[in-house]
């Protein structure tokens, strides 16, 4: 059967990792399989958050696209089969030519081949697209500090303010239960103008979801745009973007 589309992963875990950083804030999104690799930007079921994943050509085993294609995946549905993958296994998405309606996902082994077949579903949404933007502030620190700081403050509320100057990042928390304050010094920071907003500490926490992905994350906060969250690993990247919480002053 002729492929449309044919994505060989080098790690089989890649995928599930994604999915599992995704699948709390979107439900359903289109996957754009383009020649340079694959594509998503999507908005969250809230709209609050927006995300955007590229996984890049060169770092697939294999892959082939004969022509732009969008793949409508329910992402709760690819999770539950994706859990069925053995580290042994490697990873196959393909699209044929005579059915583009469905999605083949196979998981092979020496000894053993699974062959799964989901179904594709129509989703109406605008093309998003984030232009490049240049961050007055902007800070990268390991993912496990970042994770941690999040989680610390959690348990006291939900609004969170992010405060970056020159010298730190700080994020600071005032609920019902309590306040707290965490600094940190991260190991890369530019800051031309110190910036502070509000952002709801839920979407960070789940945001952290894609720690497994890389060492690293990168923060950057603007006055007038949403907050930027960005893994980048070999394979491409996952940007997160919050918009921030509106206060009255």
């Amino acid at each position: 059967m002729l492929a449309r589309m044919n994505a060989t992963f080098q790690s089989c875990n890649l995928l599930k990792q994604l999915i599992d950083a995704m699948k709390e804030l979107i439900v359903e999104a289109n996957f754009e399989c383009l020649e340079d690799g694959i594509h998503l930007n999507a908005l969250d079921t809230n709209q609050v958050s927006f995300l955007c994943l590229h996984l890049k050509r060169e770092e697939f085993q294999e892959y082939s696209c004969s022509r732009p294609i969008t793949l409508g995946i329910n992402l709760q549905t690819l999770s539950k089969i994706l859990k069925c993958l053995r580290p042994v296994d490697r990873l196959k998405l393909s699209v044929s030519s005579e059915k583009d309606d469905s999605l083949q996902i196979t998981f092979e082994s020496e000894d053993r081949i699974s062959e799964f077949e989901m179904n594709l579903v129509d989703i109406m949404e605008d093309k998003l697209v984030v232009p490049e933007t240049k961050y007055p502030c902007e800070c990268q620190l390991p993912v496990s500090e970042f994770q941690k700081m999040c989680k610390d403050l959690s348990s006291l509320g939900d609004t969170c303010i992010v405060r970056m100057n020159s010298e730190k990042l700080e994020l600071e928390l005032q609920g019902l239960a309590g306040t707290g304050m965490i600094k940190t010094i991260p190991s890369v920071l530019q800051c031309t103008k110190p910036c502070e907003l509000s952002f709801a500490l839920r979407y960070l926490n789940k945001f952290t979801k894609a720690s497994s992905l890389t060492e690293n994350v990168t923060i950057g906060l603007h006055p007038e745009l949403p907050l930027a969250v960005k893994y980048t690993f070999q394979e491409g990247s996952l940007h997160y973007y919050l918009a921030p919480k509106i206060t009255n002053d």
